[in-house]
């Protein structure tokens, strides 16, 4: 199996704590641990500090306070045509999104790696609850995202057999 080089796009990263970023920072040892060569993609924040060598940042993070939670909300010129451009010049194999339904990265990375020729693996990290907002997240998600299941038989087309699926690595046909 020759190795991926795999984007990992997040929303949520570190210096922010929380499950997220502890998967996406994990997920990137793991698969550089099997060979391969993860990047994370994520933006900006306040106190930042310095950045590992396989981060990435694009646009900026603004925090938004609700409901005593926090959430993350990346803003930046033209950031869809940034990404895809970072995208290129990494050669990912792979863009993996984490909180797809998430602004903005989750929304725009997909749009970003589909203009730049990449399949996407969507990871949602939620599960509306109501009918209304399961219709509505299909509806967001239909394009030009696809299923993981379809992504990974793209990857499995271009003799790749390593799929990525909720953060488990493996050989495809365990999928099946």
């Amino acid at each position: 199996m020759s190795p991926l080089r795999i984007g990992l796009v997040a929303e949520d990263y570190y210096p922010q704590l929380g499950g997220v970023p502890e998967h996406v920072h994990h997920l990137a040892r793991e698969l550089d641990k099997l060979g391969h060569n993860a990047t994370i993609v994520t933006s900006h924040m306040r106190n930042e500090g310095a950045d590992p060598a396989y981060v990435r940042r694009v646009g900026t993070s603004i925090v938004i306070y609700a409901n005593g939670g926090v959430a993350r909300l990346t803003v930046g010129w033209r950031l869809t045509a940034r990404l895809a451009a970072l995208f290129r010049a990494e050669r990912f194999d792979v863009v993996h999104v984490h909180g797809g339904l998430s602004p903005t990265l989750g929304i725009v990375a997909p749009w970003a790696a589909f203009r730049a020729g990449i399949p996407v693996v969507d990871v949602p990290h939620l599960v509306p609850a109501f009918g209304g907002l399961s219709r509505l997240a299909s509806s967001i998600a239909a394009h030009p995202r696809s299923s993981c299941r379809d992504n990974c038989r793209q990857l499995r087309s271009t003799r790749r057999d390593v799929a990525l699926f909720h953060g488990a690595v493996g050989n495809y046909s365990q999928w099946r």
